[in-house]
């Protein structure tokens, strides 16, 4: 449904109508199971989303002493470390170790929608480029 185009808005979000197009998926693959968008795939995948959120901070810039072990898909870091993250980051906790096999597959859904800093200008690079608009200007 991400790379299809169909099930996303403008702004890179879902359309209001995915979760019906994917209870709709799920009950043709599993017949009488009952699966319902609200609340059984909402809740899933909010807890995965989270889940993404969490490891692509601890994997990000503003977090050190952690790593990814590609082959386990799994955060790994000293215990100390990653309980003081815990303290600060209480999404991160029973995080450490463990598999999550979607990672990547969730970087093209979720990827876009979380700001990583590229383009970035710091306060001293706005001024000057405040300063060239003015001359040129």
């Amino acid at each position: 449904m991400c790379n299809s185009g169909k099930w996303k808005a403008d702004n890179g979000t879902f359309k209001l109508e995915y979760l019906q197009q994917l209870e709709k998926m799920m009950n043709d693959r599993i017949p009488n199971s009952g699966i319902k968008a609200q609340p059984h795939i909402d809740s899933h995948l909010k807890i995965l989303k989270r889940q993404y959120t969490t490891i692509s901070d601890i994997l990000g810039p503003s977090a050190s002493g952690f790593g990814w072990i590609e082959q386990l898909k799994c955060v790994v870091a000293d215990k100390i470390v990653f309980d003081e993250w815990v303290k600060s980051h209480p999404t991160a906790k029973g995080l450490l170790n463990k598999t999550f096999p979607y990672y990547d597959e969730l970087a093209i859904v979720y990827g876009k929608d979380r700001a990583t800093g590229d383009g970035a200008m710091g306060f001293s690079e706005t001024l000057d480029e405040i300063a060239k608009e003015i001359n040129n200007g």
